[in-house]
C-alpha cells in the first residue's frame, strides 16, 4: 500500500511540475503531447517496479496425513498354498482347512469376517 501511494505522490508531483508558470508561446500544442508521453513513460516505469516487489505465490504443499495408512490387500485373489491345506474328518464329511500357522509364514493374513488374504 505504502508503494502505490509514494507512486502516485511521485507522478501527481511530476504532473504538477510542468504546469508551473511559464512565458505564453504562440502556436504551438506540443507542450501537450510531451506532458502526455512524459506522464505515460512514468507510469510504465511505476508499473513495472510495483511489479518487482510483488511477492512470488507460496509453492504447493501437500497436505500432512492425518489417518494411518490403510494396508493395501491383493488386487487379484492368489491361489492359497496346498502346502497348508488340511482336511479332518468329522460327523458332517470332510472338513477343509488352512492351517494358521502356516498361512501366516508365508505371508497370509485372516480378519474377522474376511477370509484369508495376502499382504503386501
Amino acid at each position: 500500500m505504502k508503494s502505490k501511494l509514494l507512486a502516485f505522490v511521485t507522478i501527481g508531483a511530476i504532473a504538477t511540475a510542468g504546469l508551473a508558470p511559464a512565458p505564453a508561446r504562440a502556436g504551438g500544442d506540443d507542450g501537450l503531447v510531451k506532458f502526455l508521453v512524459g506522464a505515460t513513460i512514468i507510469g510504465i516505469l511505476v508499473n513495472e517496479a510495483n511489479k518487482a516487489n510483488r511477492a512470488a505465490p507460496p509453492p504447493h504443499v501437500h497436505p500432512k496425513r492425518t489417518q494411518p495408512r490403510v494396508v493395501r490387500h491383493a488386487a487379484y485373489y492368489p491361489r492359497k498354498p496346498n502346502q497348508c491345506l488340511r482336511q479332518r474328518w468329522t460327523e458332517y464329511g470332510w472338513k477343509t482347512y488352512y492351517a494358521k500357522n502356516c498361512m501366516k509364514n508365508r505371508g497370509w493374513r485372516r480378519h474377522d469376517g474376511l477370509g484369508w488374504h495376502k499382504h503386501y
